[in-house]
């Protein structure tokens, strides 16, 4: 039969390490930006200031952003007088928000669009000397988008952005037709942080009597078993 001997010193060791054991646990940060949707055709929000992660609370993980929104749309297409009736074969409106990952719309994350058909039979046939108006609206979104790297979202300051939106549409059919377009656009930009949190052990009580005998029978053996050999 083997007998293995281990050392006091590892002995106390492995102890000391059961007792400092620490576990991490997931936790996030959420913040948010709206921009309200009564902005005209084109608009621009500068200098957005989102905290940056406190390297105090734990070891940052991740850095998501999204944006959530809407649009709507009014097309307005007038036939002069003295020209045909124009035919309309297709129309969609198209609304646009930028994100731009700095306050001075540089350096441009990502392009998101909604569109949606305004018209979905074949064509419309305007007449000369009048108008018509036609309404759309959807929803704007993206992400989450993880953002690398993670160095400029970790300290004690802010991380800015910017974001812009715009508007527009296309049509097929009435060249000699007159368009005019409204847009309002608007929605909530979102920026989380996933990080983890080194939580320490509760404080350990002093051990009972019995605890202080077992570990001086087992050192007593330890000892024992060193001298026989």
């Amino acid at each position: 039969m083997t007998v293995r001997i281990f050392s006091t010193s590892f002995l106390l060791t492995a102890v000391a390490g059961v007792l400092s054991l620490s576990t991490a646990s997931a936790a996030t940060i959420t913040q948010t930006f709206t921009q309200p949707t009564s902005s005209p055709t084109t608009w621009s929000v500068a200098n957005i200031p989102f905290n940056q992660f406190n390297p105090a609370l734990g070891t940052l993980n991740s850095a998501k952003l999204s944006f959530g929104g809407s649009f709507s749309q009014t097309e307005v297409i007038n036939v002069p007088v003295g020209v045909p009736a124009q035919t309309i074969t297709g129309l969609s409106a198209v609304a646009d928000v930028l994100i731009y990952d700095a306050a001075n719309f540089v350096n441009q994350i990502i392009d998101i669009s909604g569109s949606q058909n305004v018209i979905s039979f074949p064509g419309v046939t305007i007449a000369a000397g009048t108008s018509q108006t036609f309404n759309a609206a959807g929803a704007l979104g993206f992400g989450p988008a993880s953002l690398l790297p993670l160095t400029p979202y970790i300290g004690l300051g802010t991380k800015s952005f910017s974001m812009a939106g715009t508007g527009g549409f296309s049509v097929s059919g009435g060249g000699q037709a007159g368009f005019a377009i409204n847009t309002t656009s608007g929605g909530t930009l979102t920026l989380v942080y996933d990080y983890s949190v080194l939580t320490a052990p509760p404080p350990t009580s002093t051990p009972e009597p019995a605890t202080f005998g077992m570990v001086g029978v087992a050192m007593a053996g330890l000892v024992y078993l060193r001298r026989k050999r």
